[in-house]
């Protein structure tokens, strides 16, 4: 049962789940047996079940009597390691599960289970068990709870004394007893299976999802070759078009046939008539503009241009007859087309025209027949392609810079907030979308291309303003943190839109402006200001059991400064924190230590702040942008050493802070550290960054004219973006976006 000497991740999660099952079937025999091994392999701290405990199981739930049995033995045998390990164990595995009601219970249950060892130390006279206890738990022992308690060692007869008195009657442990029998039943009514008997499910979850990812993948490949066709048969016929158009040479040859003089056109100068051109302009559905010009003979004098104006040639008269024909939305020579938009009619018309008005004043019936013959093919090619350019894929109607890497597929808006938004954060998978104005926090589904509301929550209190928002990495992005400036952090569960946690920050710094959740789940950083917004404090948490692990010290020269945003590496054993005067901080979690620490601005005189602060995927850079606009490359190795910058414009700084210091993303990486996502003066901007170039705009994505984003996120695949961003309105606009 042992495992090997410093086993590595996989084994401890394995023993986790083995104690985990035992505990859950009631095998406390074979769970001391499998701690003894543990201990003696070294492989992480035992939990000593004592012998008092006799074996046995429960088929359906975990055997109450027993661990509270086990709880009592341990208290009575003064052992305080045991106790807290075992304690933690239950609390890691079995309590994260409870609600804010059951919350507050397991506060006061757990308070009331080291008083009661505190009471049992003092009544058998080891007081050295009573120091050993405020030595080794001060760290995690909230002052208002434990403020009076840290006296107990030096009064005599603590037993006589009015605050004491009442926690050693046998009547306050007897109900101690009952109410942790009680809760323990409570919790475990609801607890879910333990792992090892879940894993069929799991094995055909995994089967399910390996599934689905195989035929989304099928699903992509077929909409990027439609893509592809689409586009393939949107060029063909812009060269088709452009091949039926006459060249200059054929104009020539027509122009050769006459034997008078060409009626001068409206594109012919009168105040310089040697050197006049006629030009027909076409564009067609797609973009694509044609330009004709055809020489035109020199020598002709104003009178000429007066005579033949008044005189209506045989060509002019049937020139305005076709304009006549034109307006009423026939076109001569064509029977069985019929072009129902009266802008590509009049392109068509213009073609004809032009090849009327090359032909020489006076020419001979040939040569007129010609032109006719010439110009009526070319009508009928052209209302061809026309007609069959009704037919093409819906893309054509929105038609990309031919140098931008990515067409836009769809754009979706979401306008539920009654204010403005001030965040919006992708979750992990990308499938969901949580966005804040303040006083309401909405979830959003992305799942099979289709934009519902999946979730609404408000806070409970009207005064308080909701300030932060961080996703909780889980399998089905269930979980979402928030902080509002009333010393309150809540857990949500977005698919039953309920509080399921709630957790209160120390008074003294009670505006929540920054939460920061590791990617393994187990930890969370909050970052909080007092009333005054003047100084600031970083408390790192445990999200299984919601208990404070330590407060990272914060050091300034003048004392004031505040974590303004938080960010962890991998395996969440560093954090960066970018500060309110412009530094950017590493701090070892473990160790709670300062590793390094750089002005991340070198202007002076200039107050800059650090207001976003992101670990690359390889941990070897972090990005950071500055309140100025300016989006900075760093060493994560040599402190302070910057690798390359990229200055916003003043109109692309957007972003609202008010009055608490909270402030929204404003730039995405992808797990590639090359492509980046930041406002600009029209909406956002995609930038790629490279060792040799920095950073350059790849393409911008205009979504209101004349507003920069104020906050925004990302969801980057290899070929497919979906942006989400707001611009200090009610609204959001999410686009789908496709490699070309």
């Amino acid at each position: 049962m042992a495992s090997n000497s410093g086993g590595n991740l996989n084994s401890s999660e394995l023993d986790d789940q083995i104690r985990e099952y035992l505990v859950y079937r009631g095998f406390t025999a074979a769970a001391r047996s499998f701690e003894a091994e543990l201990a003696k392999s070294n492989s992480g701290p035992a939990i000593n079940f004592t012998n008092t405990v006799s074996s046995g199981f429960v088929d359906k739930s975990c055997n109450v009597d027993k661990i509270v049995d086990t709880l009592m033995n341990l208290i009575a045998a003064h052992d305080l390691v045991q106790l807290t390990n075992l304690w933690s164990f239950l609390s890691k595995k079995f309590f994260w599960s409870c609600d804010s009601g059951q919350s507050s219970a397991l506060r006061k249950i757990e308070i009331s289970l080291y008083r009661c060892f505190l009471v049992n130390c003092v009544t058998s006279g080891r007081s050295d068990k009573v120091l050993e206890f405020f030595e080794k738990s001060s760290k995690l022992l909230p002052q208002y709870d434990w403020g009076e308690w840290y006296g107990l060692p030096y009064v005599k007869n603590p037993e006589l004394n009015d605050r004491y008195a009442p926690f050693f009657q046998r009547a306050w442990q007897e109900t101690f007893t009952i109410s942790l029998h009680n809760f323990l039943n409570t919790v475990f009514l609801s607890v879910p299976k333990p792992s090892l008997l879940n894993h069929r499910q799991e094995a055909a979850l995994v089967l399910n999802l390996r599934d689905e990812n195989f035929l989304l993948k099928e699903q992509l490949l077929t909409k990027q070759m439609q893509a592809r066709n689409s586009f393939e048969k949107i060029s063909s016929l812009d060269s088709t078009i452009e091949a039926k158009i006459p060249t200059e040479s054929e104009l020539k040859e027509l122009q050769a046939r006459g034997n008078a003089d060409v009626p001068i056109t409206d594109g012919q100068s009168l105040e310089n008539p040697g050197k006049t051109t006629s030009k027909a302009t076409l564009v067609n559905g797609f973009g694509l503009r044609q330009t004709i010009k055809s020489a035109m003979p020199k020598g002709r004098s104003k009178a000429t241009v007066s005579s033949s104006s008044k005189k209506k040639s045989p060509l002019t008269a049937r020139k305005n007859e076709d304009v006549g024909k034109q307006k009423s939305g026939s076109i001569p020579g064509t029977t069985h087309h019929q072009i129902e938009n009266g802008g590509d009619s009049c392109q068509s018309n213009a073609v004809k025209m032009s090849l009327e008005s090359s032909l020489p004043n006076g020419s001979s019936h040939r040569g007129q027949r010609d032109a006719q013959s010439v110009g009526d093919s070319l009508l009928r090619s052209r209302v061809s392609g026309l007609n069959s350019s009704t037919s093409t894929s819906s893309y054509s109607l929105h038609h990309p810079n031919s140098s931008d890497p990515y067409m836009i597929l769809s754009t979706d808006e979401y306008s539920c907030h009654s204010s403005t938004v001030t965040h919006c954060y992708f979750s992990p998978s990308g499938k969901r979308v949580a966005s804040s104005d303040g006083s309401t926090v909405n979830v959003w589904s992305l799942e099979n291309s289709s934009v519902k509301t999946l979730a609404t929550f408000a806070s409970s209190n009207s005064k308080a303003r909701i300030l932060c928002m961080e996703w909780v990495p889980t399998k089905d992005d269930s979980l979402l943190l928030t902080g509002n400036d009333r010393s309150v952090i809540r857990l949500y569960d977005v698919t039953t839109s309920k509080c399921i946690r709630e957790v209160e920050t120390p008074v003294t710094f009670p505006v929540v402006i920054g939460l920061a959740c590791s990617s393994t789940g187990s930890r969370l950083l909050s970052s909080q200001t007092s009333a005054s917004h003047v100084t600031g404090s970083v408390i790192c948490w445990d999200l299984k059991t919601f208990q404070i692990e330590r407060q990272l010290a914060l050091s300034s020269q003048n004392g004031n400064v505040k974590a303004l945003t938080m960010d962890f590496n991998h395996n969440a054993s560093l954090v960066a924190l970018g500060c309110s005067d412009g530094s950017v901080r590493i701090f070892d979690v473990q160790q709670n230590e300062q590793l390094m620490h750089w002005a991340a601005s070198t202007v002076k005189m200039v107050h800059v702040s650090v207001i976003n602060v992101k670990f690359s995927f390889d941990d070897t850079y972090i990005y950071t942008m500055s309140s100025n606009g300016i989006l900075t490359k760093w060493s994560a190795l040599k402190p302070g050493t910057k690798f390359s910058e990229f200055a916003l414009s003043q109109k692309s700084i957007n972003f609202n802070v008010g009055s608490h210091h909270s402030f929204p993303k404003l730039f995405a990486i992808d797990n590639t550290n090359s492509r980046f996502l930041v406002p600009c003066e029209n909406g956002v901007q995609i930038l790629t960054s490279s060792t040799e170039d920095g950073f350059r705009v790849s393409q911008k994505v205009s979504n209101w004219p004349g507003k920069a984003a104020s906050c925004l996120d990302w969801a980057a695949s290899a070929n497919i973006l979906t942006i989400v961003s707001g611009a200090n309105s009610n609204s959001l606009l999410v686009r789908h976006m496709l490699a070309k």
